[in-house]
C-alpha cells in the first residue's frame, strides 16, 4: 500500500496514529510483566496501515521524530491509566536513531518525570543495533543521558546486524531482545538454537536481561524458559491489542508456565566464571611479564555474595525456593567461596595452596547443591508435563 508524505503529515496533525500493546511474560513468574507499544495508523479512508508502509518514508523525510514524540506521549498517558488500574509492569517504546540527533524524546521524558507522570522504571527504550551505527558518538551520548535519568535501554532485533557484540561494549544497553527470526527458526535449525543459547549465556555474563520475541508455540516458550531467558513475547501469548483490550487482558491475570531451571543452569555458569576469574587474576599477578591486561587483573566480579551474578538470583527471585534443603545448603559455601576468593585475589594468603584447596572445596559444594536442586525441579517439571500430556490425550 502506497502512502504519500502529505498523508503522514495529515495523520500527525489529526492524531491518526495509535498504539497497540503486545504483552510480555516473565518466565520466572509466568505472569504478564509488561508490553511493547506498537504503532498503528488508523487512516480515515484506508483503515489500519502497517508501519512497514509508512515508517521508511517517515525515516527518509525526518517525520519519524514527530511520530516518535507522539508515541512517547501516548505511552506516558497509557502508563498513568495502567497504574491507576493496578498494573505494575513496564511499557517499551521503539525509537529511531534520528530521535537521538536531537533531545526531543529526552525532553518529553524529563518533563513527564518532573511532573510525576512517570518514573524511569515505567518505560523501556528500544533501539535496533543497526540504528546505532551512524552518528554513533552523538547517539551514544544521548543514550548515556537516558541511562543517567534511570531508563533501561533495550537492543532490539539482536542477531540481525553486523557489529552487535562490539556495540555491547560501547553502548549502555541493559537488555537484549533476540530477533524473532532467530527464535522462529530454532525448532528446525541447530545453528539458530545455538545462537539463541549463546545470546542468553553472553547476556547473563554481561549482567544483561534477555527478551525473546516471536514466540508462536508452547514448546518454544518452554525451551526458552529452561534456557534462562527472562521475558517472552509473541502470538502464542497474545497478538498486539488495542489499549482497552490490553487492560481487559491484564485484568484477567492469565497464568503461563514458569520455571527456575534456567536460572539454576546460569547459577552453575556464574559459579564457574567466578572461580576462573579469581584463579586467572592470581596467575596473571604471578606472571613475570610486561604484558598489560587490566581486564584479567581486575575482572568484572564482586566479592559480596549478594552482588554476584549467582547471588542476585539466590537472594532475589530464587528465594521462592527457600523452603528446599538443597537451596538453603548453597548459601554457606557460596559465602565462604567469595570470602576466600577475595583474599586470594588480594594475595593475602601465606600458603595459597591451602587457600586454593578450600576455595575449590566451597566451589564444589555450591555445584553439588545446585545439581541436586536442579534434579529436584526437573523431576517435578517432568511430572507436570506428563500430567499435561495425559490430560490432553
Amino acid at each position: 500500500m502506497d502512502v504519500a508524505l502529505q498523508e503522514i503529515e495529515n495523520a500527525l496533525a489529526n492524531q491518526e496514529f495509535e498504539l497497540q500493546y503486545q504483552p510480555k511474560v516473565n518466565f520466572l513468574k509466568g505472569r504478564i510483566s509488561g508490553a511493547e507499544c506498537l504503532i498503528r495508523w488508523n487512516h480515515p479512508e484506508k483503515g489500519f496501515i502497517s508501519p512497514d508502509h509508512f515508517i521508511p518514508l517517515a525515516e527518509k523525510t525526518g517525520l519519524i521524530t514527530q511520530i516518535s514524540a507522539q508515541i512517547c506521549s501516548m505511552a506516558i498517558h497509557a502508563i498513568g491509566e495502567l497504574r491507576a488500574a493496578g498494573f505494575e509492569g513496564t511499557l517499551a517504546i521503539n525509537t529511531s536513531p534520528l530521535d537521538f540527533e536531537t533531545c526531543i524524546i529526552i525532553d518529553i521524558l524529563q518533563k513527564a518525570i518532573d511532573e510525576k507522570e512517570i518514573v524511569p522504571s515505567d518505560l523501556q527504550i528500544e533501539l535496533t543495533e543497526t540504528a546505532t551505527l551512524n552518528n554513533k558518538d552523538v547517539i551514544s551520548s544521548r543514550l548515556e543521558l537516558l541511562t543517567d535519568m534511570g531508563f533501561k535501554l533495550v537492543m532490539d532485533d539482536f542477531g540481525t546486524g553486523y557489529s552487535s557484540i562490539d556495540l555491547l561494549s560501547q553502548l549502555p544497553f541493559s537488555t537484549l531482545k533476540v530477533d524473532q527470526g532467530v527464535i522462529g527458526r530454532m525448532a528446525n535449525s541447530t545453528k539458530n538454537l545455538n545462537i539463541a543459547n549463546m545470546v542468553i549465556n553472553m547476556a547473563r555474563t554481561l549482567r544483561m536481561d534477555v527478551v525473546a520475541e516471536g514466540i508462536e508455540d508452547k514448546n518454544t516458550y518452554q525451551f526458552l524458559a529452561y534456557a534462562g531467558c527472562l521475558e517472552a513475547q509473541g502470538y502464542w501469548i497474545s497478538k498486539p491489542l488495542p489499549f482497552d483490550e490490553f487492560k481487559l487482558f491484564i485484568k484477567s491475570n492469565p497464568q503461563y508456565p514458569s520455571s527456575q531451571l534456567g536460572m539454576i543452569y546460569h547459577a552453575h555458569l556464574n559459579n564457574v566464571y567466578f572461580r576462573k576469574s579469581v584463579l586467572d587474576a592470581m596467575l596473571y599477578a604471578n606472571c613475570q611479564t610486561d604484558l598489560n591486561m587490566a581486564s584479567v587483573a581486575n575482572p568484572d566480579i564482586h566479592f559480596e555474595p549478594k552482588n554476584t551474578r549467582l547471588g542476585q538470583w539466590y537472594f532475589g527471585v530464587g528465594q521462592e525456593l527457600s523452603g528446599r534443603e538443597n537451596f538453603q545448603a548453597i548459601e554457606e559455601p557460596h559465602r565462604k567461596m567469595h570470602e576466600i576468593g577475595k583474599t586470594l585475589f588480594e594475595s593475602n594468603f601465606e600458603n595459597p595452596d591451602d587457600a586454593i584447596l578450600a576455595f575449590n572445596e566451597s566451589f564444589e559444594l555450591v555445584n553439588k547443591h545446585l545439581n541436586l536442586l536442579e534434579t529436584e525441579l526437573m523431576a517435578e517439571e517432568n511430572a507436570r508435563l506428563f500430567e499435561e500430556a495425559k490430560g490432553g490425550a
